[in-house]
């Protein structure tokens, strides 16, 4: 489950998320199950022009907690290895 609260004002946006995962408890024969977690996600992005090109900034932080947990769809949490940490993605989006 994704729970999201956004604000947008003009050119600004912004956003904080909390994803929710339930614990995978019913699986089948010679699968291991997997606990849940939660993991908080947030984000803001800018859009401006420059002269005739329209140019987007946006910086995304997940998992700000920096929580470790295991997807159950992974094959990494054979080997008990979690996914990724807290993260930072800045994107620049020229469009022309």
């Amino acid at each position: 489950m994704r729970n999201t609260l956004e604000w947008e004002s003009g050119k600004w946006r912004a956003y904080i998320e909390c994803q929710s995962v339930a614990a995978q408890n019913r699986v089948c024969i010679n699968e291991d199950t997997t606990p849940g977690y939660s993991l908080f996600h947030t984000g803001g992005s800018v859009d401006f022009n420059l002269g005739r090109y329209r140019i987007s900034l946006q910086l995304t932080a997940n998992n700000l907690l920096n929580k470790p947990y295991m997807s159950h769809i992974s094959f990494y949490r054979k080997v008990f290895l979690p996914e990724s940490g807290r993260n930072f993605l800045t994107t620049i989006r020229l469009t022309f």
